[in-house]
């Protein structure tokens, strides 16, 4: 028995070292130093292991120390304004790291209100917005596409419904009583407002110049004191025609229920609490009040009264969803090159007949003439249809039906103009728009070092609203009669 005893203790013995030596080779400490290019210490540079939680930063001389899990971890030393380096374990215990200085990007062409020039040569404070961060936003304007995508802008949106614009406002807000908002500027040609956006498609932007500052935007004059969005079109290069075609449907949900009274209880409770504390009689006594009965408390818990209406599966769209689809043409050759594009846009609120519409037509020809002319045309025709329901449905009473018994609309009286079925398939609030943009560049080379360019814009747009308000089913009559 002792024998065995003693056995036992040499083999436990054993396979305690065995899973220390284990432990110990599956956890390694490496130290090292960072440096810049020029050999100074780079103090708080982030010195990670790669695809874990592990992870430090040097100290004030650039010293570090790091627990891995393996020699075949991927230590990831970075900071900003320095190029990441990643390097892998191995032997090592100590790793000294040079990290250089980032120049990506100071080569980058910007378009600026007097031409293109530079990253590194420009001097204001510009914000570029590339094709390839275009392409990967589905949004259905140009302020989805700039929202939270440039630093010292806001994009506010205070509305959800179809076809509503944005609030955008560069460095804050500059004045009390006047526009707070940017100037618009395509291709050149000073739009106006914010407000001119919806008129372009996104799919035809090949980039977004932000303008924040004076220096930048001082061409403008008065028209850019709050910032200048300047935004080019894509155009033809030459060799053969392409065809694009992009197509994004979306889909939308609520966050939660909109509808105010979910409880008709809780509602009949508040609202006798309420006359009573107004010293008026409680509505909810099973009682008839103006030729309106009113159920008790208990018909109303018991189930006794038959009407539970849910205002929002009446009036509310399941998953409204959005439809949005581009086709654009573009070719060149040696003299000449073209780009045509068709947008359409078709998007559904979350009540019924509640909807926008748009269709945006682009075309652009440019041509050289001869040596010294050259004519640029830009031309762009946007139509929208908005059909508008106000929405009554969120604060209905529950407890009243959609359709009396003779099958019309469930009313307290003649004066009730608050029923959300009869408002929406009774009133008509149409809003229809036509916007032309069309402009003309002529680029004259009078010699190699003169060139002059003038160019003729013209801005056309109208608005039409046509609107209906039955006298039996709105009470917007009646304030205008009054």
């Amino acid at each position: 028995m002792k024998c065995w005893t003693n056995k036992f203790r040499v083999l436990f013995f054993i396979f305690s070292m065995c899973s220390l030596s284990f432990v110990a080779k599956g956890q390694l400490r490496i130290k090292g130093e960072v440096k810049d290019f020029l050999g100074a210490t780079l103090p708080g540079v982030n010195v990670y292991e790669k695809g874990t939680t592990r992870g430090t930063i040097t100290d004030i001389n650039g010293l570090y120390e790091l627990e891995v899990s393996s020699e075949n971890a991927i230590v990831v030393y970075s900071s900003i304004g320095m190029v990441t380096q990643e390097i892998v374990v191995g032997q090592q215990n100590i790793i000294d790291v040079v990290l250089e200085e980032e120049l990506l990007g100071l080569d980058e062409v910007l378009v600026v209100g007097y031409g293109s020039v530079k990253k590194s040569d420009l001097t204001g404070s510009v914000a570029s917005v590339k094709t390839e961060k275009l392409q990967s936003i589905p949004a259905n304007s140009i302020d989805g596409v700039l929202q939270g995508r440039v630093a010292g802008m806001q994009v506010i949106n205070s509305s959800q419904e179809p076809g509503a614009s944005s609030t955008i406002r560069i460095r804050g807000a500059s004045s009390f009583s006047g526009s707070n908002d940017p100037l618009v500027v395509v291709d050149g040609f000073p739009l106006g407002s914010a407000g001119n956006l919806k008129q372009i498609n996104p799919s035809d932007i090949a980039s977004i110049e932000v303008m924040k500052d004076a220096s930048a935007s001082a061409i403008y004059g008065s028209r850019g004191a709050n910032g200048v969005i300047m935004i080019t079109t894509k155009k033809a290069k030459a060799g053969k025609a392409t065809i694009e075609v992009n197509h994004q449907t979306s889909v939308k949900d609520f966050t939660s229920n909109l509808i105010q009274w979910e409880d008709p209880l809780l509602m009949a409770q508040l609202s006798n609490e309420r006359s009573v504390n107004d010293g008026m009689v409680p509505y909810y006594t099973g009682q008839s009040i103006d030729q309106v009965y009113y159920p008790s408390l208990s018909e109303i818990s018991s189930g006794a009264w038959p009407y539970n209406t849910d205002w929002g599966d009446v009036v509310f769209r399941n998953h409204p969803i959005s439809h949005n689809s581009t086709v654009s043409l573009r070719g060149a050759n040696e003299t000449t090159s073209f780009n045509i594009s068709a947008n359409y846009l078709s998007e559904q609120g979350v009540y019924i007949k509640d909807d926008y519409e748009k269709m945006i037509i682009n075309l652009g020809v440019s041509h050289q003439f001869n040596d010294w002319l050259k004519v640029v045309s830009s031309n762009i025709l946007s139509k929208n249809k908005r059909d508008k329901n106000d929405g009554l449905a969120y604060w209905r009473n529950p407890l009243w039906p959609v359709y009396d018994e003779s099958g019309d609309y469930w009313r307290t009286s003649s004066q009730d103009f608050d029923h959300p079925l009869a408002y929406t398939d009774n009133v008509l609030n149409t809003t229809k728009g036509l916007d032309v943009i069309s402009s003309y560049l002529f680029d004259f080379t009078l010699s190699d070092h003169l060139n002059i360019k003038t160019q003729l814009n013209y801005k056309y747009g109208s608005t039409i609203a046509d609107k209906y308000y039955p006298k039996d089913y709105t009470w917007k009559v009646i304030i205008l009669m009054g």
